[in-house]
């Protein structure tokens, strides 16, 4: 990790050293701009693994609901359970709505971020900025609309501080600007970060305590979460399949299964790994949150964020080794 190598936007930016030190005292300083832009950077494209999770889960659930299907020789008693299966499986793509409102607030953070914190702030990414920035405040009122919460955003306060920004000041504004969106993000993203923590569990175990740990039964064993039931489910429904005498046995079916139940074993753990990097991007924002408090030189990177950029990368080739196993195409 040692070698991990992040863009510093602002490096050899004279010009930007003399404008944050216009009144007197930086904003801030190059360095917490630059642990800024390495935030970013190490959250981009977060928001695929939850979305990763959600969507093994449906193509796993809808196949178990086909098998079940398949097995009941009666056309009439077929057709209801079909019908059945459709409902519930278009009823859990609501259970993930709190949770989806969270990701849509948090990527358009880090992408407002990516503006902030860019070397080429330029009359363009302004306004692009003041765009994500109105955006932001309505994923967080979606958000409050599905939730019951009341939280209040931080656009608003971002945005007017771009608009009032131009000419010689614009990396001034730029650099108060992204202070303010960290600053006011912060309790937030808490909130965000435990709505997505919060669906994971769900995939993880069927019960967690306050802490977010697996709840046991007498017998010390953790009750089974989505991913250990949707894959039990598939493999019963298969089975009953072949006993009815109305499956097939043929070398492309059994491949087919075979992929489906390889996407099914995975969703327990891709969640697992999802869990953990949302873990670790509050506690990187958290981190640099306080490190925004003052202006201040930072010494080298701040752990949290490389360990960010690690696990969301290697939650991604866990993905992507799982979506590659793609025999039915």
């Amino acid at each position: 990790m040692s070698g991990l190598q992040f863009n510093n936007p602002f490096n050899g930016t004279a010009l930007l050293v003399l404008i944050l030190t216009i009144q007197g005292c930086a904003v801030l300083t190059p360095s917490q701009v630059n642990a800024v832009g390495d935030f970013a950077l190490a959250a981009e494209n977060y928001s695929e693994l939850p979305s990763a999770v959600i969507d093994l889960h449906i193509q796993s659930m809808f196949a178990e609901n086909v098998y079940a299907s398949a097995s009941i020789s009666d056309p009439g008693s077929a057709a209801a359970k079909m019908s059945k299966d459709v409902d519930v499986f278009l009823n859990s793509l609501h259970t993930s709505a709190r949770a989806d409102s969270a990701l849509n607030v948090i990527d358009g953070y880090v992408k407002l971020l990516t503006k902030l914190s860019s070397s080429d702030f330029t009359q363009r990414l302004e306004e692009e900025t003041e765009i994500l920035a109105t955006e932001i405040d309505g994923g967080v009122s979606q958000y409050n609309e599905v939730s019951g919460e009341d939280l209040e955003g931080f656009g608003a306060a971002v945005a007017e501080i771009v608009r009032a920004g131009g000419g010689v000041f614009i990396r001034y504004k730029q650099a108060e600007a992204l202070k303010e969106a960290v600053i006011g993000a912060e309790p937030i993203m808490h909130k965000m970060a435990a709505s997505v923590t919060d669906l994971m569990d769900l995939y993880i175990c069927g019960a967690v305590d306050e802490n977010g740990v697996c709840v046991v039964d007498d017998d010390g064993q953790q009750f089974p979460g989505f991913g250990e039931l949707v894959e039990t489910g598939l493999v019963d429904e298969y089975q009953g399949l072949l006993t009815s005498g109305l499956g097939n046995k043929s070398i492309r079916d059994v491949e087919i299964f075979n992929e489906l139940l390889l996407k099914a074993k995975s969703i327990k753990p891709l969640a697992k790994r999802t869990r953990q990097a949302m873990r670790t991007f509050q506690a990187a924002h958290t981190k640099l949150y306080d490190k925004l408090q003052e202006s201040q030189t930072l010494e080298g990177k701040i752990e949290e964020i490389i360990m960010l950029y690690g696990e969301i990368k290697s939650a991604q080739r866990f993905r992507n080794t799982i979506e590659s196993q793609n025999i039915s195409r």
